[in-house]
């Protein structure tokens, strides 16, 4: 699953996304980076990750 060109390139976004974030940067964010983006990576892909229900009501129209 994380061999597909797809994850693996979500993961490279994710993983950019925190080296561009000042904590992200140090190198405590830096020792953490690769098990967080795999943690992302892993709940994204789970068919079973539980969903936020919309707040949104039916307007009718």
């Amino acid at each position: 699953m994380t061999a597909h060109p797809l994850v693996r390139a979500a993961k490279n976004d994710v993983a950019a996304m925190y080296r561009a974030d000042p904590q992200g940067a140090t190198r405590s964010g830096l020792t953490t980076l690769d098990a967080a983006v795999e943690s992302i990576a892993t709940a994204a892909a789970r068919p079973s990750s539980p969903t936020i229900p919309s707040t949104r009501t039916s307007t009718g129209s």
